[in-house]
């Protein structure tokens, strides 16, 4: 991913892309699993080289 469509990646703005099989995406799955990892404590990152991939980071909280 190029570095605008990282800005816009958790944004309610962001227009859906298709997916691997060429299906229509809403654009809401990477907002709702934001939202849901900061409501616990948690974090979700991104990594991406165009052309090469993207790595998202989820970090979660440690509860003793």
């Amino acid at each position: 991913m190029d570095d605008s469509k990282l800005k816009q990646l958790f944004s309610l703005e962001s227009k859906g892309e298709k997916g691997t099989g060429n299906e229509p995406g809403s654009g809401l799955g990477l907002i709702l699993v934001k939202e849901f990892m900061e409501k616990h404590g948690g974090d979700i990152a991104v990594e991406s080289e165009p052309g090469k991939g993207s790595k998202f980071i989820l970090t979660f909280p440690k509860f003793d």
